[in-house]
């Protein structure tokens, strides 16, 4: 038997903590993925966590009030759980490898640096752009502009103030993007890092100061980069603090052989293209569901005038006349428009424009997210039978606009006086540096 390695105890504790933690907290699903939904149904946790729970922390947890992937109490648990499993598996792991005399340390060190640097650059990529293409944040909406500071949540509170800024939210996503992409290559990891604990640290505090619910899912991707960054460490401190000249650790590569190298760097290749190509389909593709129908049909219609199969409805009659009309002033329901009733009734409907024959042509509203959630399935039937119906509209002006035509076989006849997105105050200012242009 060759001699033991010459890896410090606390390196070698390390990084099979970082393995071990890593594989407990993927298993059996990871947020980045897009399988945490799929998969709530999966009960290998549930037991380990229910007991740590109440043992440790005094907490009553079951199936019915646990919820997966947003900071609660399950997720502290699991994570504490995990935490304590990788403590435990790197113990028994390196008095095992002491009584054994094994010497794969720096191999070891090196696979599971690859699968950190890998792993952190899918989940940053990821959000990075989510980021670019405004999914993440979305556009402001004008459902958003109505609502008073108050009656927001911390967490929306945040979303709302970055989803006004594009240049912001795209600069942030940039950044995440670029420091993603250097992750794949081991002598611009150490950059990557840099630039990507930065901006990690910046969204953890966020989260922490508006209630993000994913906070915890926050920080445990800053503890893995920092776990990667660990071995610049001591050369950051000596050349910063002690203004001192240091040698440069290196990435090491995971396959000594030049055959498998070369192989390897095939492989990483075709994974970063096909990623990157999933990722920006998926963008695009939401991207382009939330600006199919914008333009002058994003906007709120205030109800003037009412005629109902020829008969003027006053207000007086909540429950055939309708109050507002919103079209698309709500990320969450793209392409879709509600009626608001006078006796606070909604309906919403989704719909499509043709301006060569002013039709607005409307169904039944459907959720979208099958039609940009990659992991979702669309069911066709629902679209094959679905019914179109039409109504025309005369856009008289900016902020006046008639619909008419035949409404679940009654016919309408509406004047509406129109608040379009960019004739709020905030939205009007939108760009102007200079506070006399």
């Amino acid at each position: 038997m060759t001699s033991v390695s010459n890896m410090s105890l606390s390196q070698k504790y390390l990084w099979r903590f970082a393995l071990l933690f890593l594989l407990f907290c993927c298993f059996p699903y990871d947020m980045t993925y897009g399988i945490t939904y799929a998969l709530e149904d999966w009960k290998i946790w549930d037991t380990p966590i229910f007991w740590l729970a109440d043992v440790l922390f005094g907490w009553e947890l079951n199936a019915d009030t646990r919820y997966i992937g947003f900071d609660s109490k399950y997720e502290v648990v699991r994570y504490t759980l995990c935490i304590l499993l990788a403590i435990i598996g790197s113990i028994v792991w390196v008095l095992l490898d002491r009584k054994y005399q094994t010497t794969y340390d720096q191999k070891l060190k090196n696979l599971v640096q690859t699968i950190l640097r890998y792993h952190i650059a899918f989940i940053i990529l990821t959000y990075g752009l989510s980021k670019v293409f405004n999914v993440q944040f979305g556009l402001l909406s004008i459902d958003t502009l109505d609502q008073t500071i108050g009656e927001s949540s911390p967490m929306g509170f945040m979303w709302n103030f970055l989803s006004y800024s594009q240049t912001v939210t795209q600069f942030s996503g940039w950044l995440e993007v670029i420091g993603g992409v250097l992750l794949f290559f081991r002598r611009t990891t150490f950059l990557g890092l840099i630039l990507l604990v930065t901006v990690m640290a910046n969204v953890v505090i966020l989260d922490i100061g508006y209630n993000v619910s994913v906070t915890i899912y926050a920080i445990y991707i800053l503890v893995l980069m920092l776990i990667l960054l660990s071995d610049q460490f001591l050369g950051i401190y000596k050349y910063i603090v002690l203004n001192k000249t240091v040698t440069p650790v290196r990435y090491q590569r995971l396959f000594i052989s030049d055959r498998h190298y070369a192989r390897a760097r095939i492989f990483k290749a075709v994974l970063l293209i096909t990623m990157l190509s999933v990722l920006m389909y998926q963008f695009t593709t939401y991207d382009r569901l939330l600006r199919k129908n914008q333009s002058w049909f994003q906007n709120k219609q205030t109800v003037q005038t009412f005629i109902h199969n020829g008969d003027t409805i006053s207000k007086d009659t909540p429950n055939k006349r309708w109050e507002k009309i919103s079209f698309n002033t709500s990320n969450i329901y793209p392409n879709s428009f509600e009626i608001a009733y006078a006796n606070k009734k909604t309906e919403r409907f989704e719909f499509t424009i043709d301006t060569l024959t002013n039709t607005l042509n409307y169904s039944d509203f459907i959720d979208p997210t099958p039609q940009y959630d990659i992991f979702a399935t669309i069911d066709d039937s629902i679209e094959k039978h679905r019914t179109w119906k039409s109504l025309h509209y005369i856009k008289q002006s900016d902020t006046s606009s008639v619909l008419k035509g035949v409404f679940k076989n009654d016919t309408l006849y509406i004047e509406t006086s129109v608040k379009r997105l960019e004739d709020y105050p905030l939205m009007k200012r939108r760009g102007r540096w200079l506070i006399d242009l």
